[in-house]
């Protein structure tokens, strides 16, 4: 299980908006005096925040540190849906399409549309089943 450290903003009813920032992998290495990645990531000065609203079994309150879970599995899952199912449309429709058209900006406009209708479709699915939702863990 990948566990995480979130901050809670705020609790009621189950319910916990929770934030949590994404982690660089820049300046981890031997060569990050030198790296450009380096040096752009550090003049934004931007962190990711992630925020999240999960269900919890305890009590929390405001600035309370919590520990979230999500399975390798279901990670795994999420990136064949997110990576793999796209791009297997989009050849598809490609190929399907180019048959079908002689005129590529046509071929083009619907491999696009029909590309960005399968990331709705799997949004969907992530909304609507929990097996997809981070965990709360228990509070730190």
């Amino acid at each position: 299980m990948l566990i995480e450290q979130a901050t809670v903003l705020k609790y009621s009813n189950g319910k916990a908006l929770i934030e949590c920032y994404s982690k660089s992998g820049c300046g981890g290495c031997s060569a990050k005096n030198g790296c450009g990645t380096q040096s752009l990531s550090e003049l934004t000065g931007k962190k990711n925040q992630i925020l999240l609203e999960i269900d919890v079994n305890q009590e929390l309150k405001q600035g309370d540190i919590v520990q979230i879970g999500l399975k390798e599995a279901t990670l795994l899952a999420g990136v064949i849906w997110l990576y793999g199912l796209p791009l297997f449309v989009l050849i598809c429709v490609a190929v399907g399409f180019s048959q079908l058209f002689a005129n590529e900006l046509l071929v083009a406009l619907c491999s696009f549309l029909t590309t960005l209708s399968s990331f709705w479709l799997i949004k969907q699915k992530f909304d609507r089943h929990n097996d997809y939702q981070v965990t709360f863990l228990r509070k730190i």
